[in-house]
């Protein structure tokens, strides 16, 4: 694991110009190298960034992904099984509400 350098050169207002393609340049590697190791996910570090698997705070964020998956999991199994006994119901009510039709003829 290894997180990318930028070497950020602040060029003198008297010795170079701000709009200069040196300059330019510099200020975009800052830019990328910032994106890049603080914001954007490696999916072989387990979607994390290397900031945060560098600094140690990768473990609290997996952990914290463990129990909202498991969280999430118990909500859609829940939310399922409702469904099914819904139909359930539905099915055996269509057939009792038949069965008494034909009981009462």
């Amino acid at each position: 694991m290894s997180l990318k350098m930028s070497f950020w050169v602040r060029p003198s207002q008297k010795n170079q110009d701000r709009k200069s393609p040196i300059y330019l340049r510099l200020q975009l590697d800052g830019v990328r190298t910032e994106y890049y190791n603080n914001e954007r996910y490696h999916e072989s570090l387990n979607n994390c960034t290397p900031a945060s698997v560098y600094n140690g705070t990768n473990k609290i964020i997996l952990e914290q992904r463990r129990l909202l998956k498991q969280k999430s999991m118990k909500q859609r199994r829940r939310n399922h099984l409702r469904s099914k006994s819904a139909i359930f119901c539905n099915l055996l009510q269509t057939i009792m509400s038949n069965f008494f039709e034909d009981v009462q003829l």
